[in-house]
């Protein structure tokens, strides 16, 4: 789990030092509570909470605002990912990268968390605190807006293939 854990700690920290640092805290913190975790199943959403909830507290702690802007998409994509081949090399990736840098924060996080987080829908939801309804539809407006912002067909007959 340790390759989520540092894609999903580089996209909310947007450094990769303080990603680095937030990881190996995570960890530290799953091994002092590893008797808290109930199912074995879940342990990639269990150290995802963990993750996030340290980084809000880091947040507080700092009295900084939360950052949902998505920063560098192939930062944040899973190295054993073929999202790169997926995207192509056309300059589709830098449309799909501004088209989520223009969308709503609470769109794009449902989104990213979904998509090249791969989380369910109901881990989102729990992670989110939100209920799954809500998690599906903000989901569907993120896809729906990157399609329109996208403008081509060739563009988004291939945002249909990868979301």
């Amino acid at each position: 789990h340790i390759p989520f854990l540092k894609n999903f700690s580089r996209y909310l920290t947007r450094d990769r030092a303080t990603a680095e640092d937030l990881t190996q805290e995570t960890l530290l913190v799953a091994i002092e509570k590893f008797d808290q975790l109930r199912d074995p199943d879940k342990c990639r959403a269990w150290l995802g909470v963990i993750l996030r909830n340290l980084y809000l507290g880091t947040i507080q702690k700092s009295k900084r605002e939360r950052r949902l802007d998505y920063h560098d998409l192939t930062d944040i994509l899973p190295a054993d990912s073929n999202w790169r081949e997926r995207m192509g090399r056309d300059g589709f990736s830098d449309r799909v990268q501004h088209q989520l840098d223009r969308m709503s924060g609470k769109y794009r996080q449902a989104l990213v968390m979904k998509v090249f987080g791969e989380y369910s829908y109901k881990e989102i939801a729990q992670e989110l605190d939100i209920p799954l309804g809500t998690v599906m539809s903000r989901i569907n407006r993120g896809r729906s807006f990157l399609r329109e912002g996208i403008g081509n067909r060739a563009g988004e007959n291939r945002v249909s293939r990868i979301l």
